[in-house]
């Protein structure tokens, strides 16, 4: 079984695989967009939100 795969079942998983630490590469891209967008623009920021984590209810709210 790959890392990737344990760490999306919730398993032990090896912190340093290439698949990842791609995936915490993206996410910290991800996380820096969200805190680059304006903190009024809240359209963007759920946007955002939902990019990063994929889905989410209807009233996300983040705040950086």
């Amino acid at each position: 079984m790959k890392e990737i795969e344990k760490l999306k079942q919730g398993l032990e998983y090896r912190f340093l695989d290439e698949e990842v630490a791609n995936l915490k590469q993206a996410a910290l891209i991800k996380c820096a967009r969200f805190n680059n967008i304006d903190p009024t623009d809240d359209q963007k920021q759920q946007a955002a939100i939902r990019d990063l984590f994929g889905s989410t209810g209807t009233n996300v709210f983040g705040e950086h």
